[in-house]
């Protein structure tokens, strides 16, 4: 699968050029604090298979510890990309330029919802083991 995207202004780029690990709608507080939203739709992919181009700043958004780092564009203040884990990136999939290959499985991070979704998808506390969290459904 490939894709690509930006940053609001266009500075930063992305590319992807790969199979997703994961689709999901990620809850946390990390999240609703960058994106001043209760949600957010992601896919996560491996680190190899996403590239960047522009000028980024790494951020973290809240104190907690487990918040990934994002790269912002110095410019217009998007967040282009996180990074949850060190092999992994999470492409934001509304700055894409096609979400037509956008699949949702899951929603992670159930325990800091703003909203409750009823789509029949599982919910994980935190995230599934098989990308490193408890494994517990909410």
């Amino acid at each position: 699968m490939k894709t690509h995207g930006s940053c609001s202004c266009g500075d930063v780029t992305f590319e992807v050029d790969g199979e997703p690990l994961a689709q999901l709608y990620c809850h946390c507080r990390s999240c609703q604090t960058a994106h001043a939203a209760p949600l957010v739709a992601a896919a996560l992919f491996p680190a190899s298979s996403v590239s960047y181009r522009g000028e980024v700043k790494r951020v973290r958004v809240t104190q907690r510890e487990d918040a990934p780092h994002r790269l912002t564009c110095p410019s217009c203040g998007t967040k282009v990309l996180n990074e949850p884990f060190p092999t992994v990136r999470c492409v934001l999939v509304p700055l894409c330029a096609t979400r037509d290959w956008f699949k949702p499985t899951m929603h992670v991070e159930w325990r800091d919802r703003l909203v409750e979704v009823a789509d029949g998808l599982p919910r994980y506390r935190d995230y599934p083991k098989e990308l490193g969290g408890t494994g517990e459904l909410a």
